[in-house]
């Protein structure tokens, strides 16, 4: 198993002074509780990008497949 020394914010790219941590973990609870939510009648769900600001998050783009009738 393999460790990185570097903090997890400097592994995704995301640096609090400059992005709105609280702003991306709500945004990415809230895909994560829509999939949850529809979980009965989808296949998948994703948001990308997710574009993080200084003051917000925004899924640009969304995508749900529909899972099949039984």
């Amino acid at each position: 198993v393999q460790t990185c020394a570097l903090p997890i914010s400097e592994r995704c790219g995301l640096d609090a002074a400059r992005h709105d941590l609280a702003a991306t973990a709500r945004a990415v609870t809230a895909i994560a509780r829509a999939a949850h939510d529809l979980r009965g009648r989808i296949a998948s769900l994703e948001a990308n990008p997710l574009l993080v600001g200084a003051r917000g998050a925004i899924a640009v783009d969304a995508l749900a497949e529909a899972r099949p009738p039984a």
